[in-house]
């Protein structure tokens, strides 16, 4: 990749959970990602946690002022990286925090930064049924009320976690492209955070783009064998001949800082989600921390994908939709 290629590319994360340490911040920045999707609603956080979590970041952006930024708009992005700062963007994975009030919340937290909300987590709310439910009904009246108040706002709608059909209905519904944030193939990894192939068609028929994801148990060769770079190349490669290299991107769902916090709770929230590993195992060896992006984009070129490939599988995907959704 030639010098004018790297200082075009713009590198989007599109989930990084939480920046708790500075330097994990620095991390990120030195692995050369332009901007990150933070989540300022995990799995069940509410209205104040989402509160607390945004005036964190907020904090964050006015004591280091020269290596962070909020970003609103795609041209905050590409601000960010003229200037070599990391962009925030802020994101919900779930959206407990707004749907008790909707008409009133939603407005409140785009006025303060949100643009992209995950329909559910893994369990049932009140739009709808996450992907570990064993029953979808699909979206509710407050899902599809949600759903048409996100297009009107211009958030970008997340559906990682949210089950088929309430997937299916969301795409279906929405008037803007969605995404996947952060997940992987099912056909290659049976795991039920997985997208199938007509999930992954519907959101790429709609201008959408999943974002692949290290995490080990979704991109796993075999049922407990930890995946190498090449296990997680392989369901990039199969999402890019399935649907085209217009509709894929990362997002690594790293957070190099969360042992406790993920040990003391996932494991034993979704056993079928996590398996055996352990927080040093649960990513793919050779993407299992931030600092390896540049590796990933080495390996594409490798196996012969374009310089131009390679920008929009960095970023280029899912600028693409935030200019569509955000607008100006």
């Amino acid at each position: 990749m030639n010098q004018k290629t790297k200082n075009e590319m713009v590198v989007v994360d599109a989930c990084t959970p939480r920046i708790a340490s500075t330097p994990f911040m620095e991390k990120i920045r030195s692995a050369g990602v332009t901007a990150v999707c933070v989540s300022l609603a995990g799995q069940a956080g509410g209205f104040f946690e989402a509160m607390e979590e945004m005036n964190v970041y907020y904090n964050m952006a006015g004591i280091f002022p020269n290596e962070t930024m909020i970003a609103l708009t795609t041209e905050d992005i590409k601000k960010a990286k003229t200037e070599g700062k990391l962009a925030l963007i802020f994101a919900f994975q779930n959206a407990v925090p707004v749907e008790a009030d909707w008409v009133n919340r939603l407005p409140f937290f785009y006025r303060n930064g949100l643009r992209i909300v995950q329909l559910t987590y893994n369990e049932t709310n009140r739009l709808g049924h996450g992907c570990f439910e064993p029953i979808d009904t699909g979206l509710t009246l407050t899902g599809i009320q949600i759903v048409r108040e996100l297009n009107r706002l211009g958030i970008v709608i997340d559906l990682s976690h949210v089950g088929i059909k309430t997937s299916s209905d969301a795409i279906e519904l929405s008037k803007h492209p969605c995404i996947f944030s952060h997940a992987d193939c099912r056909t290659l990894c049976d795991c039920r955070r997985n997208k199938t192939d007509e999930q992954i068609r519907a959101i790429a028929a709609k201008g959408g783009v999943i974002g692949i994801t290290p995490y080990a148990p979704f991109c796993e060769p075999a049922k407990g064998q930890r995946p190498t770079l090449d296990d997680y190349l392989r369901h990039m490669e199969y999402a890019i001949n399935l649907v085209g290299v217009d509709h894929v991107g990362i997002g690594t769902d790293i957070a190099e800082h969360w042992a406790v916090r993920w040990a003391g709770g996932t494991p034993r929230r979704y056993p079928d989600m996590t398996g055996n590993y352990t927080w040093e195992t649960i990513y793919a060896k050779g993407f299992d921390s931030i600092s390896y992006f540049g590796d990933v984009f080495e390996a594409l070129l490798k196996r012969g994908y374009s310089d131009e490939d390679v920008l929009k599988i960095a970023g280029g995907n899912f600028m693409r939709v935030f200019r569509e959704v955000w607008g100006k």
